[in-house]
């Protein structure tokens, strides 16, 4: 295939994904408010919270079973600003080589990870791991939050449109590695 082809059809397959998680994600929202306060960092506390880095701020987000800490992602040198507070976690260009795509809804405090390369199990593992790292929270927290983490049909078919869920969170879908 011609590199200007595989540039356009690699464009198309980001813009798709952004799309579909996106859509996801804002039809995510319950109506009920925005499920999370903003925490200046001079509050955050010690013990289970997050490592405090300086001039970062803390968002609490409600769960079924309470509050979980996280890194005000969208202050992330990563995030992108996507209109509707909706934020890219990951690059939006077509030639990043990072085989996932992160997003947040601001306004319910709900995430989207869409897996878009073979084979998903490792896919999955570089994209919690990215997670981890960019929210502050360890995995037990990650289980608490509403996370949606998918892939398309054009990735994969059999595993298209299914909530895989974390690895490590009970009820996850197990992938080929």
């Amino acid at each position: 295939m011609q590199p200007s082809k595989l540039l356009v059809v690699g464009i198309a397959c980001s813009a798709l994904t952004a799309l579909v998680l996106g859509v996801w994600l804002l039809g995510s929202s319950s109506g009920t408010g925005e499920r999370f306060a903003v925490l200046p960092e001079s509050t955050v506390g010690t013990g289970a919270a997050p490592e405090v880095v300086q001039a970062d701020s803390y968002l609490a987000i409600e769960t079924s079973a309470g509050g979980v800490l996280i890194r005000d992602v969208r202050q992330r040198p990563e995030a992108t600003a996507m209109g509707d507070d909706l934020y890219a976690l990951t690059s939006l260009a077509a030639t990043t080589s990072t085989p996932f795509g992160i997003t947040f809804n601001a306004t319910d405090g709900t995430f989207a990870i869409g897996l878009e390369a073979e084979p998903l199990g490792a896919t999955r593992r570089a994209a919690e791991a990215y997670f981890l790292s960019l929210v502050g929270v360890g995995e037990s927290d990650a289980c608490l939050l509403d996370v949606y983490v998918g892939t398309v049909a054009r990735v994969n078919e059999f595993y298209a449109g299914r909530n895989l869920g974390f690895s490590f969170c009970a009820g996850s879908v197990p992938l080929p590695q």
